[in-house]
């Protein structure tokens, strides 16, 4: 069995070659530390008629590269995908399946579960950790979403949040600083009564109707000077 491993931490890389080996004593597993590396790569070994039986993804690298793309790709050319992250978000997991994923796996799920969900997802079938299980009953339990009270401001901001960019690229893309956008977020959660997975969830049911403004925060920042 051929397995691409998309992860840029070289611990995690070794645990998870442990895990794999653990769980299946023919594997040949490849690293990869960028998801564009990985689609580049991929379409190479496409090209050669010679696929992976699956790949295994993080979701987030250092370079702030999300690995959306590389589930995305896979999905389109019916190569299996697994999420294996450190990231319990439900708006990010329910994200993930909607890409393609065949599962997602937490790191902080034991040892045991994470080898036993690899043996489920090797065989072809859909699998969610226990953890990951967890937060989406909980997230789900008793809880409809609801349209959302926005500033202009807090619409963009979450429009960035939505289309899974990370409070770092924001800051970066923007020049703004972390502390404003860190009062942005906890604003609107504390407006619309919801934690964040919540937050993100009713913005994806309920989309405004005024478009993104890209240069919002650039303006933001102009006026606030």
């Amino acid at each position: 069995m051929k397995i691409l491993v998309v992860e840029d931490q070289l611990f995690v890389q070794n645990a998870i070659t442990d895990m794999l080996f653990e769980t299946r004593k023919d594997v040949q597993v490849d690293f990869l530390t960028s998801p564009y590396e990985a689609i580049e790569y991929l379409a190479g070994m496409k090209s050669i008629n010679n696929q992976y039986d699956i790949v295994v993804s993080d979701l987030q690298f250092e370079n702030g590269d999300k690995s959306f793309l590389v589930i995305e790709y896979c999905s389109r050319h019916n190569i299996p995908s697994i999420v294996f992250s450190m990231f319990e978000n439900a708006f990010l997991i329910k994200k993930a399946f909607e890409h393609g994923a065949l599962g997602y796996i937490s790191k902080y799920d034991e040892a045991k579960n994470i080898i036993d969900g690899f043996n489920i997802l090797f065989d072809g079938e859909k699998y969610m950790s226990p953890r990951i299980s967890k937060i989406m009953n909980e997230n789900t339990e008793n809880w409809e979403p609801h349209p959302l009270k926005l500033s202009n401001t807090e619409r963009n901001i979450l429009y960035c949040l939505s289309e899974g960019l990370t409070m770092k690229d924001i800051v970066s893309k923007y020049h703004i600083s972390d502390n404003t956008l860190r009062a942005h977020r906890r604003n609107m959660m504390q407006k619309n009564n919801c934690n964040y997975e919540k937050l993100l969830a009713c913005f994806k049911h309920f989309p405004p109707e005024i478009k993104f403004d890209e240069d919002f925060l650039y303006r933001t920042q102009k006026e606030s000077n």
